[in-house]
Order: C-alpha cells, then structure tokens, then sequence
C-alpha cells in the first residue's frame, strides 16, 4: 500500500461532502466534539500526517498528503452528499 493510500484509508472515518460552491469538506468527531474542515485546509492536512505519524513512526511524504487530499476532495464532490456550510462569527 501506498503512503497515499494509508492516508485515505486513515481518513476512513471522515465524513466526506461538498457545498453549494462545490467546495470539498470533510467532518469528524475530534477531541470530544464535532469538527468540519475543508478537505483541502491546513487541519485536514496536519490531521492526516499525525495519524500517519502515529501509526508509522514518520512523516508522510508531502506528494503522498497532496495526493490523498485530492482523492478525499473528489470522493466529496463526486460521491459526498450536497449540504450547507455555516460559520460562526467570533
């Protein structure tokens, strides 16, 4: 199996779908409560290689993180449901 692949495969928990602006996202529970990131934002990515870095004892290869960020966005946009994505102002 491919780094990328690991990655994908540990991402198995992600719920995976995309915005009206087809803009892919992806939510989990995370620390005691719900988190929605976009799939191609810096806490997706940081999230990717720590899990990556905790099974495997090593950094992911940055070529194998982009291309599992895209497999994810496109199982968002192709395979993800359609929803609406609210923000909170601080």
């Amino acid at each position: 199996m491919t780094q990328a692949e690991e990655l994908v495969r540990l991402a198995g928990d992600m719920e995976l779908f995309h915005a009206p602006d087809d803009v892919a996202y992806a939510s989990l529970d995370f620390e005691g409560h719900r988190e929605t990131w976009r799939v191609r934002g810096r806490e997706t990515r940081s999230f990717l290689r720590q899990r990556f870095f905790q099974l495997e004892q090593k950094p992911p290869s940055s070529q194998a993180v982009s291309d599992a960020v895209a497999q994810l966005e496109a199982r968002a946009q192709f395979e993800g449901k359609h929803d609406a994505v609210y923000t909170r102002d601080s």
